[in-house]
């Protein structure tokens, strides 16, 4: 796998002569001490005065030395990441205001192990025995800063995840013994602890500006009878994200989002019904420009009125298909994003939770290292890092990923051969590094990590304009022998 950033070498320590030797480490010693400063400094200041963190921490520290059932093994490795966020949604249809909801909410998640590096209790789907009553994985933690209750309800749900990780592991252990697999992948890779501490994020919004304007974009659809039902809904949330592990890992990221859906139901003169939605990201409200907002509404609303008109009209198509705009970026996430993430699939007891487990095509291109997967005029990069992208602030971006790891950038083909995959902390074959693309994945049997696209960005050294590829399309539908072709603008977005 190629990585965007390069790494520096460190050279054989045997070159180094003796006499200076001393003075090398006293230096490399005394840079490394500078380096980390600040950063242990800010973390003491934000994070230690914390009330959230310092339980976080405490329940850690007790946890990873006591918490032991009578003959188990204790556990190797436990992480916490808490998501407390401020959330408004504000909602109108036709003008007027369907609601206005402000909330604050505090969510855990405990990735805890047993076993080792090498054979731990992840990556294995089973049904564990009282999944449905003990509290595992994941749980709400009280909002107020009350400490005692926080130690409570995070003591509450370490003890469940222990309790289904000895059973997990257990279990797995029998699967693979009856399978007798040849498997000798480890299951979790070992990194060096990371410290990112970012600024806390601030909850600063005018809720009376943002619902006047999102019940004026509602007031768009009253000029269109044909619409049946519609909604404008804002949502904003803005909170911190923490993370901390046994390691030594101790982390804070800020996390931001705004997004507005619009959403329309029509119907046409004999009664057939069409659904369609737009819908604008920010990383924070000065993001929204609500100018051109509400003219892209109006040409959206215009675009299904159409749609409505010529749904008598539609027959059977068999010819070329152009993908344009919001269409062709979820075509390339959907295959080439989910194909690269998620490439170790987990083990299944049986059969049949693997059939109710859908995978989308997650990791499709697993086995496909060093081969062609596209043109070989385009290549494919991720990049977590990157903030904008010709004068637009990207939203899929992190500096950290769910499992406390620094996101790096990778190359993912280069003019068309898959040079790269996205990695956890859990390796495959050929890939033994995580390169930081962690996030949390949920299922009905359990919670897991898996390396997960970011900011995918395409490039293509053959560009043409959307009114040359509207050129060849039309000289291509002729030759099938049509007069008219289909253009997708809009795919329906899939969620991780």
């Amino acid at each position: 796998m190629k990585k965007i950033n390069s790494k520096f070498k460190i050279r054989n320590p045997k070159q180094i002569k003796a006499s200076s030797l001393w003075t090398g480490v006293g230096i490399l010693v005394l840079l490394v001490f500078l380096y980390f400063l600040p950063s242990f400094t800010f973390a003491s200041e934000e994070l230690n005065n914390n009330i959230l963190f310092r339980a976080l921490s405490d329940e850690l520290n007790r946890s990873i030395t006591r918490l032991q059932l009578e003959s188990q093994a204790k556990p190797f490795y436990i992480a916490y990441r808490v998501r407390d966020l401020k959330e408004i949604e504000i909602r109108a249809s036709f003008g007027g205001l369907l609601f206005n909801n402000e909330s604050h909410s505090r969510n855990l998640y405990v990735d805890l192990r047993v076993g080792n590096y090498q054979m731990d209790n992840s990556n294995f789907i089973c049904q564990v025995s009282g999944g449905g009553v003990i509290e595992a994985d994941e749980a709400r933690l009280p909002v107020e800063d009350e400490y005692f209750a926080l130690r409570q309800a995070i003591w509450l749900v370490t003890d469940g995840t222990y309790k289904k990780a000895l059973e997990t592991l257990a279990r797995k252990k029998a699967y693979l013994q009856n399978k007798q697999t040849n498997d000798t992948i480890q299951d979790f890779i070992a990194v060096r602890p990371c410290s990112i501490i970012e600024p806390l994020a601030k909850f600063e919004l005018d809720k009376n500006k943002i619902k006047s304007k999102v019940i004026e974009l509602s007031k768009i659809f009253n000029k269109y009878p044909q619409i049946l039902e519609s909604y404008v809904a804002f949502k904003f949330y803005a909170g911190n994200q923490y993370f901390l592990n046994n390691e030594g890992a101790r982390n804070l990221r800020e996390e931001k989002l705004v997004s507005l859906l619009v959403w329309a139901k029509a119907q046409s003169d004999n009664g057939e019904i069409i659904e369609d939605f737009t819908e604008f990201h920010g990383k924070d409200f000065n993001d929204l420009d609500f100018i051109n907002i509400e003219n892209a509404i109006n040409v959206w609303a215009e675009t299904l009125y159409m749609m409505v008109k010529l749904k008598d009209n539609e027959e059977d198509y068999t010819g070329p298909v152009l993908f344009l705009g919001q269409a062709a970026c979820e075509l390339f996430f959907q295959i080439l994003g989910r194909g690269v993430s998620d490439v170790r699939a987990p083990i299944y007891e049986n059969e049949i939770l693997e059939r109710n487990m859908s995978r989308q095509n997650l990791g499709i291109f697993s086995n496909r290292l060093g081969r062609r997967i596209l043109p070989n005029f385009i290549s494919v990069y991720d990049k977590p890092n990157r903030k904008e992208w010709d004068n637009t602030r990207l939203i899929g971006g992190f500096t950290i990923d769910d499992q406390g790891v620094r996101a790096e950038d990778v190359e993912l083909v280069k003019n068309g051969k898959l040079t790269g995959l996205l990695i956890c902390r859990t390796p495959i074959a050929k890939i033994k590094e995580t390169d930081g693309h962690a996030r949390y994945y949920k299922n009905p049997f359990g919670t897991r990590h898996i390396g997960f696209v970011s900011n995918l960005i395409i490039d293509s050294e053959q560009k043409i304009s959307a009114q040359e590829l509207l050129k060849k399309l039309k000289e291509l539908a002729q030759d099938y022998g049509n007069d008219f072709a289909i253009v997708i603008t809009k795919l329906v977005s899939r969620k991780p």
